[in-house]
Parts: C-alpha cells; sequence; structure tokens
C-alpha cells in the first residue's frame, strides 16, 4: 500500500544546534535511553501487528459484501510488509526488550471479528503515533528508512483500513442475519419490492457521520511545550503553555507556519514573537539567536 512518508522536522535544525544548548554527554545518554525505549516499542508493534493477519483473513475467506472489502484485500500482505520494515528497523536501532503483549481474543461471528479488527488497527495507529514523537524526540528522524517516517507511514495505513473496517459493519450485520434466516422486513420503497438496501443504507450513514466528525478542532496558534535549558526561546522567557500567535507579523497556525518563518529569517537576526500566556496575557517575546 504505497504511501507518502512524512516530514521530518530533524533535517529542518541541523545536529550541531541542537548540540550547542546541551552537554554533548548529557545528549549521548538520553538518546541511547531512548533508542532503548524505541527498541522495546518496535518488538511490540511487530508482535500486535503479525497477529493481525489471520483475523483479516478470516474476514476475506467469509466474503463479506460491500465496496470496503475490496479496501481490505491488500491488507494481509501491507500487514505483513510492516512487520518486516519494524524488524528491520528494530535491528537497526537496538537489542528489544521481552515484554509480552496479549493475543487476541478470537470470536465466531463476523461482527465480532469486525469489531476486534477494528479496534486493534486503531491501537497500532496510536502506537504508531507514540512511536512517531518518540522518534523524533530520539533525533532518529532524518535519512533513509527512519523510525519516524515508517511510524508516519503506516499509522496511515492503518487508520485507512480502519475505516473500511467499519463501512462493513452493517454489511456484516446483514449477513449474518440472512444466514440465521431473517428475511427484511423494512417496507422502505425498495426493501418493498425486494430489493434490500439496509446494508449499503448503514455503510453510507457511516461514511456520513465519519465525515461529519473529521472537522478540525485545531487551537490558533503552537503551544510551547517546555523550552530547552539554555535554548534561545529559555532565555526570553518563553515558559510551557504560551501559545505563539505570530512570528515576524505573520499569523502562525501550524508548524510549518512556524518553521518557514524561523528559516527564512537571517541566521543571527532575532525572531519576533506574539506570545499570549494564560488567562489573557499577549505580549511581544524577542529571541536573539546569536
Amino acid at each position: 500500500m504505497p504511501l507518502a512518508g512524512g516530514c521530518t522536522w530533524a533535517a529542518m535544525i541541523p545536529h550541531q544546534r541542537v548540540q550547542r544548548y546541551e552537554q554533548k554527554d548529557r545528549l549521548t545518554m538520553n538518546t541511547e535511553a531512548s533508542r532503548i525505549n524505541l527498541a522495546a516499542d518496535l518488538e511490540r508493534l511487530a508482535r500486535e501487528i503479525r497477529m493481525l493477519v489471520p483475523v483479516v483473513n478470516k474476514l476475506q475467506e467469509a466474503n463479506v459484501d460491500g465496496d470496503a472489502s475490496r479496501g481490505l484485500s491488500s491488507l494481509p500482505q501491507a500487514l505483513l510488509s510492516q512487520v518486516a520494515a519494524i524488524e528491520a528497523r528494530l535491528q537497526a536501532v537496538a537489542s528489544a526488550s521481552s515484554d509480552s503483549a496479549p493475543p487476541l481474543s478470537s470470536k465466531e461471528t463476523l461482527t465480532a471479528s469486525l469489531a476486534g479488527l477494528y479496534a486493534s488497527l486503531h491501537h497500532a495507529a496510536f502506537a504508531y503515533a507514540v512511536l512517531h514523537a518518540r522518534a523524533h524526540r530520539a533525533f532518529d528522524s532524518a535519512g533513509e528508512g527512519n523510525t519516524a517516517d515508517l511510524a508516519e507511514t503506516h499509522m496511515r495505513e492503518c487508520l485507512a483500513a480502519a475505516g473500511n473496517v467499519i463501512r462493513l459493519v452493517s454489511h456484516a450485520a446483514v449477513a449474518e442475519l440472512e444466514r440465521d434466516g431473517h428475511e427484511c422486513r423494512c417496507v422502505c420503497p425498495s426493501c418493498g419490492l425486494g430489493i434490500c438496501l439496509c446494508a449499503r443504507h448503514g455503510e453510507e450513514t457511516v461514511v456520513r457521520r465519519l465525515e461529519e466528525t473529521a472537522g478540525s478542532t485545531a487551537i490558533p496558534g503552537i503551544e510551547v511545550r517546555m523550552p530547552r535549558a539554555g535554548s534561545p526561546a529559555s532565555a526570553a522567557g518563553l515558559r510551557e503553555g504560551d501559545r505563539i500567535m505570530a512570528a515576524e507579523g505573520r499569523d502562525i497556525a501550524s508548524n510549518a507556519d512556524l518553521q518557514t518563518t524561523v528559516r527564512s529569517a537571517a541566521p543571527d537576526a532575532p525572531i519576533r514573537l506574539q506570545v499570549a500566556r494564560p488567562p489573557d496575557n499577549v505580549f511581544e517575546v524577542i529571541i536573539s539567536r546569536s
């Protein structure tokens, strides 16, 4: 399932600039600890993703109708490719820990299998999101085959697959009823003719509700996390919880906005930020990079 990789913020910030604000031995120690954690995350993900393959195969053997079922046809191979990529990355990062993961439960009904697969795909996507954040903090986000890009690509695959799974729920529920001998009793015009649209209607309802709930909940500005000790942001007085609303007179609505503004400024030029601090304090901060 070829998908575009994610952005690599670390590629925008030279490693030498990171080392300028922290002792080299401390950075090395923290990076080693982060990579050990990454190894454990990767090993656990490989086990969990591998366990999804027989669940998907079982659903395919059931031949559940619905357009979304075609989106699952390539999922087993995509999952196995994820496992291979994770295991290859594991060898490059560190030796793994041996903590165990509980096996997926197995139930007979199609809807129960779909429920387990849907939950597992979201669980995997969540784990990939965690791995993605940890990889950036460990500076494993630059260069070909880095962990951050692997996590972002596989997270997107899992979320797309979960979207196909939930579209199949109505088709699976209707299939179970039909196999138990329950005929459609709906009195809508089409069903009244014997052309049951209940499963299709269920799928369309799911799609509409997903679209309705996918709206952006973004808050203006960029929230500041704890500034690194000794960094220009810390020296300028920025605190955790502050929000950067504008930089050099440009509104900031995304990471890319701030990265572009900082990158376009002269190397030693100060950066002027408009900052909002709860509850209602708005002020200007000048960050000196000299």
